[in-house]
């Protein structure tokens, strides 16, 4: 402990919106931490329990005005762990440290030990769940990749007519159906009447999915990312999360978007679930820290197109225990490409022999 107490007046804040400076004259001699949280190093996006929420003891004679502030958060050892600011640890590498919360003068603590990381170093994503090989975004699809190895599978979540959430990428059904019409004025009642698995002979019909189905063929299995479209209120996006916590697939599904905003939108409803930042340019380091638990993934052809930055990029990221994804790889040697560039989370259209990728 004394030697957390000394690294605690050493802090040095690299995202003032995410983690302040612990000031010497403010760390009592013996900070006593309220409990200890457990992480993961090398925080990793894409599987479970990578990080976990930290939620400060209450403070001691903390005024009604107090209660109602946002404290500001701060870590003793970036290179062991950050804090962003919701409270949310990650974990950086393996060690100890102290996370403070302050309100007005006021501090909590928490210890944090971080323990290494025991991911496999390939992780292979099913796009749509393998949709060169299955009937795409449908329970088939998923049931089918994770019977061939996938890790986690992708799939494509818009809302009904009604506001329920389902499974289709476009905003019209006929491409993937036997249905005409845009998504969004369908009913549940109407998609789930509609023959999802039309385009492929020998299979037998199938149903549009709820995103309920999908988590629940996931539990036990794998991952889901989930990739939101269209417009979602906060409302929507609550009843979103609820569905992953009934689940029970709070460390297993992600959020995944192309608007930065709709993630900001989910972290501030919860602190926890893991996300992802879809993008076809590397992003800037301190848009992932400061949602915490959140991964950009990055276009394979843009990065291929300019692999001397994307190396760097990676290299950089790999350095402050970042992890970064790559969409889509469409074959076994796109697979191989993406990994030569230092990818280790490939999202994929048809099932990967990871024994052929780099080491």
């Amino acid at each position: 402990m004394i030697a957390l107490v000394a690294c605690a007046c050493a802090c040095i804040a690299a995202l003032p919106a995410c983690d302040a400076v612990l000031p010497r004259a403010q760390v009592s001699p013996k900070p006593i931490a309220a409990e200890t949280l457990t992480v993961i190093a090398a925080p990793n996006a894409f599987s479970a329990a990578s990080a976990q929420a930290f939620t400060p003891a209450p403070i001691a004679d903390a005024s009604a005005d107090s209660i109602a502030k946002t404290p500001s958060w701060s870590t003793s050892d970036r290179s062991v762990a950050l804090v962003n600011q919701l409270g949310m640890v990650v974990g950086r590498n393996a060690g100890n440290a102290l996370v403070g919360a302050e309100i007005d003068g006021r501090w909590a603590f928490t210890a944090v030990q971080v323990v290494p990381s025991s991911d496999p170093r390939f992780r292979i994503i099913a796009h749509r769940g393998f949709m060169r090989r299955f009937p795409e975004n449908t329970i088939v699809a998923v049931r089918s990749a994770f019977d061939q190895g996938a890790d986690a599978v992708e799939v494509d979540i818009r809302l009904s007519a009604d506001g329920v959430p389902m499974v289709m990428h476009d905003e019209t059904v006929e491409r993937t159906t036997n249905g005409t019409g845009t998504f969004s004025k369908l009913t549940e009642a109407q998609l789930v009447s509609l023959n999802a698995c039309v385009r492929w002979v020998a299979v037998p019909p199938c149903s549009v999915p709820h995103m309920a189905d999908v988590l629940r063929e996931a539990q036990g299995r794998g991952g889901v990312l989930l990739h939101l479209y269209g417009y979602y209120s906060m409302n929507d996006l609550e009843k979103l999360l609820v569905m992953v916590h009934e689940a029970g697939m709070d460390r297993d599904a992600m959020f995944i978007s192309f608007d930065y905003s709709v993630l900001m939108a989910i972290r501030q409803l919860d602190a926890v679930v893991g996300l992802g930042y879809l993008t076809t340019h590397p992003p800037d380091p301190k848009f992932i820290d400061a949602l915490g638990r959140m991964a950009p993934i990055v276009e394979l052809q843009a990065a291929l197109a300019d692999s001397a930055a994307t190396r760097a990029y990676i290299a950089g990221a790999s350095r402050q225990q970042q992890e970064a994804g790559v969409w889509v790889a469409w074959n076994q040697l796109q697979a191989q490409q993406a990994a030569a560039l230092g990818f280790r989370t490939i999202i994929a259209d048809v099932p990967i022999d990871r024994n052929t990728l780099l080491p």
